[in-house]
């Protein structure tokens, strides 16, 4: 079972990787509409990857993104948005050239008749290019507080528990700090795509990563600003807790040189999160 379910993962995969080099020959700049409008038969953009595709394209474009999946007579697409533009509103609004569809604001599906494809392109286009056109386009990184490395231990992690379930329009919360010293870093992973770091901060020292960060890895500043999600990391029967960084940029301020009389507070905070590098 296992073995099928990692076929099936590569499978998708590749897949997914085709798919998006089909469409990015077509290259996206500001002159084009503000719309990302693909579709393609379902050899090329299998229905079960299109909102995979999609997502990707938002992701890199940060644009709203169509991506269809023809059939005969009748066509399926998955649709991904990004927070100025309330996708779902915008198919309420063609939903006479619509079979089906629903969503919420930033990702949704419909179903639509073939002979009505060129109409609703034209449709969408004008309805994104309405509303964001002009606009500064790029994507934001919402915080929830900054947050000290006093505040990187169990308890503090359990409080963020009481405030689960989370999702869409509800995200795991996102904290901020800054001036961290990178000690150590790398890439990890098949493609070594992601990055892993060991991060210190007034004498505390924890494990980062980063997944889709590796690039950082060929110029790593000596400190970073970094914005990441609180976890407990469980590999091989060991647990503790890491840092799952959003995005990390070069430090805006540089902390004071380490004084002499925090040597022992840095050797106790030490024996409570041990550097296992």
């Amino acid at each position: 079972m296992a073995r099928s379910l990692r076929r099936l993962d590569a499978a998708r995969k590749q897949s997914t990787a085709r798919a998006l080099a089909d469409i990015r020959r077509c290259q996206v700049d500001a002159a084009e509409p503000m719309l990302i409008f693909a579709a393609a038969n379902e050899d090329t953009i299998p229905a079960g990857i299109a909102g995979l595709v999609a997502g990707r394209l938002t992701e890199a474009h940060y644009r709203p993104s169509v991506i269809v999946s023809l059939g005969e007579g009748e066509s399926r697409a998955s649709c991904r948005s990004i927070p100025e533009f309330d996708i779902t509103r915008a198919l309420d609004a063609c939903a006479h050239l619509l079979v089906r569809h629903g969503g919420h604001a930033q990702a949704a599906g419909f179903s639509v008749r073939n002979e009505n494809l060129s109409a609703l392109r034209k449709l969408l286009e004008q309805l994104t290019d309405a509303q964001l056109r002009g606009k500064a386009m790029s994507p934001g990184l919402p915080i929830d507080a900054p947050l000290q490395p006093c505040d990187w231990n169990e308890s503090f992690l359990q409080e963020l528990y009481a405030l689960e379930p989370t999702g869409h329009a509800f995200p795991p919360a996102a904290f901020m700090t800054g001036a961290l010293r990178v000690l150590t870093c790398r890439t990890v992973g098949k493609d070594e795509k992601h990055l892993k770091l060991r991060l210190e901060k007034d004498g505390v020292r924890l494990d980062a990563i980063g997944f889709g960060l590796g690039e950082w890895a060929a110029n790593i500043p000596s400190h970073i600003d970094a914005a990441y999600r609180l976890e407990i990391n469980e590999f091989n029967g060991r647990r503790s807790l890491q840092l799952h960084l959003l995005d990390i940029r070069p430090a805006q301020t540089l902390p004071a040189p380490f004084p002499l009389d925090r040597v022992h507070a840095q050797t106790h905070n030490d024996r409570q999160t041990p550097d296992r590098e």
